[in-house]
């Protein structure tokens, strides 16, 4: 049968090459899977001619929409195939029935790898690739910046969930983005996830992409450079790594007092604040967590003002003080 075709083209291969080495192949050419064999018709001897084959029997539309889903990675949810692809569920019910996309078990629309790949080339083909993936990573960065926000509210969980999901389509756009030379899209998805990383622990994937965006910057824009030194602070300090989430709170407190952004002065402030308590330097710690109070009330930020109190509290009672550290932890919840 036409499914079981990819493999016995793949299989015909297993006398030459090693199973990763015919996986590798098939990721490098789709031309890879074709194969002359007397007991198949013409037309299924290789994988492009099934796909040509289906390709032309497709309407405009669904060409279209089809090959604009190539774009996504690790699925896709129906929104976001309405945003990027335009499509619609007239053209999602026709591409299924032809078995071009279907659905896993968290409900997710999916196409397999090798009809995605020959989709982008025809994606390339029309010069509409890169018109795509900016939208493709327009969408996601709006997704990212509504998570962000969501994950201080009640709604965490469901939230982690939905950015854990779509990892594989963050990952496209900082790869497209960064080959592109768009680095302030870069800089932005990287900031806009920072809570997401750490929450889950992509402690590795944050720091490395951090870096890189940076080191690529310059000294514009001042607003991306802040918001990565922040987020890279944040990222080394739970890996114990103080010296250098010092030097990034530290860099990013200069260019928070520089353009006058007291809540990211006050963020900044709270990070050293961790961090000499992590060390054991109370003194010190208790004077940026006083620092980053007066910041946090100057930008009106209540997110901040409960988090500088609630350091304080953790500082002074690791000096003793319990009535002065019941005090703040009071204030805190307030």
């Amino acid at each position: 049968s036409v499914s079981s075709l990819p493999i016995i083209l793949a299989a015909s291969w297993v006398e030459v090459l090693s199973l990763p080495e015919i996986a590798a192949e098939i990721v490098r050419s789709l031309d890879f899977l074709s194969v002359e064999l007397a007991d198949l018709p013409h037309r299924h001897w290789s994988i492009r001619a099934v796909f040509e084959a289906a390709w032309q029997r497709l309407t405009d539309r669904d060409r279209s929409v089809f090959m604009k889903l190539s774009i996504f990675r690790g699925g896709f949810t129906r929104d976001a195939a309405e945003a990027v692809a335009g499509t619609d569920l007239p053209v999602l019910k026709s591409l299924m029935n032809r078995s071009l996309v279907g659905r896993d078990s968290e409900g997710r629309y999916i196409v397999h790898e090798l009809l995605r790949t020959y989709a982008q080339e025809q994606l390339e083909n029309a010069g509409q690739y890169n018109a795509v993936m900016q939208r493709h990573g327009c969408y996601f960065l709006d997704l990212a910046q509504e998570g962000k926000q969501a994950l201080a509210g009640p709604d965490q969980e469901t939230w982690l969930n939905r950015l854990e999901a779509e990892r594989d389509n963050f990952r496209c756009v900082f790869e497209w983005s960064l080959r592109e030379a768009d680095i302030e899209l870069a800089a932005q998805l990287a900031g806009a996830l920072a809570l997401y990383w750490l929450r889950r622990a992509h402690y590795m994937e944050a720091t490395s992409l951090g870096e890189r965006i940076l080191g690529l910057l310059g000294d514009e824009p001042v607003e991306a450079r802040l918001t990565l030194h922040l987020m890279l602070g944040s990222i080394y300090e739970p890996l114990a790594q103080y010296e250098l989430s010092t030097h990034h709170y530290d860099a990013g407190l200069q260019i928070a007092e520089a353009v006058h952004d007291p809540r990211s002065v006050a963020l900044a402030l709270h990070g050293l604040s961790r961090i000499a308590w992590r060390r054991g330097q109370y003194a010190s710690a208790e004077e940026y967590a006083v620092r980053s109070l007066q910041a946090a009330k100057t930008a009106g930020n209540s997110h901040c003002i409960a988090r500088a109190l609630h350091q304080l509290g953790l500082v002074t009672s690791h000096q003793g003080d319990c009535v002065q550290a019941h005090d703040y932890y009071t204030r805190s919840l307030t």
